[in-house]
């Protein structure tokens, strides 16, 4: 009796601890399926945050090129092509860890690659909206100040204008920023004025950077100034294509009563003939 007691309570002991590590593992495995999507989507929006920090004020995706080239055609690239291309942008854009490195090709082989850099830009510029209170909101009229240099630089950088021209207006070292907002957006645009990564601009704002709140009155420049001359843009051609029909009209009226006298004056001609 005394045998047959013992196993029944180790009986009941062993079937507590299966109890238990099963509960264990399906609360690990809840957790698991809970946490990992997280993770991942953490994952994913540092990624973004850290090509629009060192990518996307020399490349797009599905842009066209501005400094460097779109990048859409590389997202069909291997993993091994991908990761040395990121590689070599470390001379533009400084030391890249591993971890930065996997996280830039994992972005960039991601299928809805260009929707989630929409989506997250969308979300970066209400952001910014958000951080007005330790930020000045973005002034066009204080961008278009300091682009051409009527305000100087927090730190004594040299104006866009001097390199950059902007409708025509600044200088022919560097390229045209006329239409630069059509290929990026706010905080791609934010990130390349306050970071400037590109060739010419690393070594003169190396000692005087440029700050965020200046970044920010820049960008905001560049977007609505394009945003107005593309509407200057077409509502002058509407005005050219009215004008042009009106010309038009007026010019074969002129043609028509030319005839309409010519064919008169042959008629009283051949009248006096006769």
């Amino acid at each position: 009796m005394r045998f047959d007691g013992y196993i029944a309570v180790r009986h009941m002991r062993t079937s507590e601890k299966r109890r238990s590590r099963l509960t264990t593992s399906l609360f690990c495995l809840l957790t698991a399926c809970v946490w990992l999507p997280k993770a991942e989507a953490l994952d994913k929006v540092s990624a973004v945050n850290l090509y629009n920090d060192k990518c996307s004020g020399c490349h797009t995706v599905g842009g066209g090129a501005l400094v460097g080239p779109d990048l859409k055609p590389s997202t069909a690239w291997g993993e091994t092509d991908l990761t040395a291309a990121v590689k070599r942008m470390e001379k533009n854009v400084g030391t890249l860890s591993n971890d930065e490195v996997q996280s830039l090709v994992k972005l960039l082989k991601e299928p809805q690659l260009e929707k989630i850099l929409k989506a997250e830009s969308e979300k970066a510029i209400a952001a910014q909206e958000k951080s007005a209170v330790s930020d000045e909101p973005a002034s066009s009229v204080s961008g278009a100040s300091l682009f051409y240099g009527r305000q100087p630089l927090l730190n004594g950088g040299m104006a866009c204008a001097a390199c950059h021209s902007y409708a025509g207006q600044g200088g022919n070292l560097a390229p045209d920023l006329t239409a630069i907002s059509e290929k990026l957006s706010e905080p791609a645009l934010v990130s390349a004025c306050q970071n400037t990564s590109f060739k010419l601009m690393k070594p003169a704002y190396a000692d005087h950077p440029v700050t965020r709140q200046e970044a920010l009155h820049l960008a905001r420049f560049l977007r609505d100034e394009s945003a107005k001359s593309a509407t200057g843009q077409s509502f002058n051609s509407y005005r050219a294509m009215q004008y042009g029909a009106i010309f038009a009209v007026l010019f074969f009226m002129l043609i028509a009563f030319g005839y309409r006298g010519r064919n008169h004056g042959v008629r009283e001609k051949l009248s006096r003939r006769k």
